[in-house]
């Protein structure tokens, strides 16, 4: 019997993480900068999301993606799948996103992501005289607790466009 094993908190198995899809840290303004937010739960933990996630980003506008998602024009339409992290399976809800700086300076912000995790309620310390309970409903039934998640954007630094040089017609596009 094992017992170096570490209880897992919910911290463990139900985070947020956002990373981008380049390992520069400095950007111009006006530059597009693709990243993505991943809702990571393990596959035993009955939970949903309830909203899409909410970028505390400042000073930046996103791309416009309501062609492919009505819902929320800031994201393209959530991909799900399966992933192995640190030895354990995880059902990963993932949002991809971009935005454009507005002005040259620091980047940075809070990402939250709200979800309901189900929780199902002990049956044992409840004395029921209905004798049709079980039967009715066999699979129990749960509560619903509230829990928000946070992490941060990656912070980057901002850099103004450079002086257009001599004669080339530069017109500051990016």
């Amino acid at each position: 019997e094992k017992t170096s094993d570490k209880q897992l908190g919910l911290d463990d198995i139900l985070f947020v993480k956002c990373s981008l899809f380049s390992d520069r840290k400095k950007f111009y303004v006006g530059e597009e900068i693709q990243f993505e937010i991943k809702v990571c739960g393990a596959k035993e933990l009955m939970f949903d999301l309830t909203a899409w996630p909410d970028v505390g980003v400042s000073n930046a506008a996103f791309r416009d993606f309501s062609s492919v998602n009505p819902e929320n024009p800031h994201f393209l339409p959530p991909q799900t799948s399966s992933e192995k992290i640190n030895g354990q399976a995880f059902k990963v809800f993932c949002f991809r996103s971009a935005l454009r700086p507005l002005g040259p300076g620091k980047l940075s912000g809070k990402i939250e992501v709200s979800c309901a995790i189900k929780i199902p309620n002990d049956r044992r310390n409840r004395r029921s005289t209905d004798p049709f309970e079980d039967f009715m409903n066999p699979f129990g039934d749960y509560k619903q607790v509230r829990h928000k998640l946070t992490c941060e954007f990656p912070p980057l630094e901002i850099v103004s466009l450079p002086d257009s040089a001599g004669t080339v017609n530069y017109l500051g596009l990016v």
